[in-house]
């Protein structure tokens, strides 16, 4: 049974790990034909340096993420990001 980009934005957003819901991840949208993903994120403070912004790191897990996702779609779920 093929799932439709709505199912799979449903599916996935039903199962987010600790470490995607410290980060505010949510999946918006998706295009199994492109591979387009559309992630929204809205971290925690405790995300945030001394300044108040976002630390780098964290962006860089966020960009992390919305590639797996990228990978995970156009693959047909065949290849895991790890």
């Amino acid at each position: 049974m093929t799932l439709t980009d709505a199912e799979i934005v449903e599916q996935m957003n039903r199962r987010v790990p600790p470490t995607a819901a410290l980060l505010g991840q949510q999946l918006l949208s998706v295009n199994q034909h492109t591979g387009a993903v559309r992630v929204r994120f809205q971290p925690v403070p405790e995300c945030c340096n001394p300044s108040g912004n976002i630390q780098g790191g964290f962006v860089v897990a966020m960009l992390d993420d919305a590639a797996a996702f990228s990978v995970l779609v156009r693959s047909g779920f065949t290849l895991f990001v790890p």
